[in-house]
């Protein structure tokens, strides 16, 4: 996600800068509210904000101001605006602060587990508040809750896809890479998986070709792509790869319920099936642990001879972890 961060003090500006990109959000930081409406006005036909974040107290244009211009801008108006202020927050509380145009409001100095915490919150509120006037879908409602699992390595982007699914009625697991993705679904039953498409140690895509491996010829599992590049062709490269919908970041409930909907039938089908049939083998960790050694030797390039390296490395650790005995052995042989 892309966070246009404005504040005239150029050290509140840094640390900002390495909170959010600690995340994986992308900043731009400018110092004062005159360059935060000329960078959001060019920045609309190219790669808009999805947030905006604002120092109250700055020199000729504040930002309760700013917020205010922002939002007479027709194009600019739906942008979640969070207000930062260093004398505390504004006398009236959070009804006072919504009547200044903003989404939320944090006091100086501001904790990273708070700004998380209300980023997360903005952004799905805002999402939901957007459906709510566009598009109302409720939540789904099959005979059980949908269990869903989030694929995604940045932990506000897990936050904010599950708090949308709930509100759709699905309940929610979360992992942070492919591998960690493959084991939990071969531990327990979802209906669906939300993969986020670039993640260390293994990709939505290379994952995916995994899923449709292991379930050979019986139902499939509904993977839904989540990818911040909305280049023409990315949809058909997931689609390739064997997912099944394709929703472009920064997600929206909208998206999410329209995504759902789509993959219903599969749901349908898989639910029928016997779970116990469903359910994908899981890979014996020496056996992966084989499988990377020769991806690695028959790398066509460096990288790639890492990266399985790494996930080998990974399989090896996971192995001590459950006390497996065959992990002394094989690091002997490292």
């Amino acid at each position: 996600m892309r966070v246009l961060v404005v504040d005239d003090n150029a050290t509140n500006r840094l640390i900002l800068r390495e909170q959010l990109g600690a995340w994986g959000c992308r900043t731009v930081e400018v110092g004062s509210g005159d360059e935060a409406i000329a960078v959001l006005r060019q920045a609309l036909d190219d790669d808009p904000f999805g947030l905006v974040i604002l120092d109250m107290q700055m020199p000729e244009m504040d930002g309760q101001t700013t917020a205010r211009l922002i939002r007479r801008n027709p194009r600019l108006a739906a942008t979640p605006l969070v207000l930062l202020s260093s004398i505390g927050l504004v006398r009236g509380g959070a009804d006072a602060i919504r009547a200044m145009g903003f989404d939320a409001g944090l006091s100086k100095p501001v904790r990273q587990s708070q700004l998380c915490d209300t980023l997360t919150q903005v952004l799905a509120g805002r999402s939901e508040d957007r459906v709510i006037v566009q598009v109302p879908p409720g939540p789904l409602e099959p005979d059980t809750p949908l269990r869903a699992l989030i694929v995604e390595d940045n932990p506000v982007n897990q936050k904010v896809a599950e708090r949308m699914l709930e509100t759709l009625g699905c309940q929610c697991d979360s992992v942070g890479n492919g591998l960690d993705a493959l084991d939990a679904l071969g531990s327990r039953f979802y209906d669906l998986v939300m993969m986020d498409v670039q993640m260390p140690l293994m990709d939505g895509i290379s994952a995916t070709k995994e899923i449709r491996r292991r379930e050979g010829t019986g139902p499939r599992i509904a993977v839904i792509a989540m990818t911040a590049h909305a280049m023409q062709g990315d949809r058909e490269r997931c689609l390739a790869a064997g997912m099944d919908d394709y929703v472009a970041k920064p997600v929206s409930r909208a998206a999410f319920h329209q995504a759902l909907v789509h993959c219903a039938a599969l749901v349908a089908a898989r639910r029928h099936a016997d779970a116990s049939e469903v359910l994908p083998a899981p890979l014996d960790p020496l056996a992966a642990l084989d499988e990377e050694l020769a991806r690695g030797g028959q790398a066509a390039s460096l990288a790639d001879a890492q990266a399985a390296l790494a996930k080998a490395r990974l399989e090896i650790e996971r192995m001590r972890t459950q006390g497996d005995p065959r992990a002394t052995v094989t690091s002997k042989g490292e």
